[in-house]
Formats: structure tokens, sequence, C-alpha cells
């Protein structure tokens, strides 16, 4: 007496926990590329903010060479930190694993599901 029960059963749970492992890998990519975005227009502001300020250091010195006084240095504003992108290096390896596992695990259940479906014909 064959049981295709005992076939399915072990491979449905790890099925749903690797898709719910994946589910929360995606949830935490999205919050990393919209922290990179952010971080991106945080430095092209940083950038902007930096240009107008060397342009009105050159106005401002361009006044005071005319007065015949000394001009001023610019100083550079600190940069802002980079992102740590190891993060979401770590997350898409994670992801690319479980769907690597998921992938494997659907191919097995198929040839499972093909052998049970030959062998209930023969029933």
């Amino acid at each position: 007496d064959f049981n295709s029960n005992k076939l399915v059963i072990p491979s449905r749970n790890y099925l749903e926990k690797n898709m719910s492992a994946m589910c929360g890998a995606v949830d935490d990519l999205i919050k990393e590329q919209t922290q990179m975005r952010g971080y991106q227009v945080n430095v092209a502001k940083h950038q902007s903010q930096i240009r107008y300020q060397r342009e009105k250091r050159k106005q401002e010195n361009e006044a005071r060479v005319q007065r015949g006084e000394m001009p001023v240095p610019f100083e550079e504003p600190p940069k802002l930190q980079p992102l740590n992108r190891y993060d979401s290096l770590l997350i898409s390896n994670q992801l690319h694993t479980l769907c690597h596992q998921v992938n494997e695990l659907s191919a097995l259940n198929f040839g499972r599901s093909y052998l049970l479906g030959g062998l209930n014909k023969r029933q």
C-alpha cells in the first residue's frame, strides 16, 4: 500500500517556510532600496548646496578684491557618510539562495508528481 502524503507534506512545510523567508527578504530589500533612494537625494542636495556656496563665495571674493581686500578661501563642508551597501548585498544573496532552493524543491516535487501520476494510472 503506497501513501503519497508521505512525499508531499514534508516538502510542503519546507516550501512554505522558504516562501515566507523570501517574502521577508523582499521586504528587507525594499527597505534597503528606499534608504538608498533617500541617500541619493541627500547627496544631490548636498552637492547642490556646495555648488551654491562656492558660487556665493566666488562672488564675495570678487567683490572683496575690487575693494582691495584679501579673498577668503572656501572651506569644504563635511562630506556625507557613505551608505553601507553590505546589507543589500547580503539580502540579495539570501534571496538568491532561497529562490534556488525553491526552484530545486519545485523540480523535485514535479518529478514526484509525475511519478505519482504514473503509479495511480497503474492501480
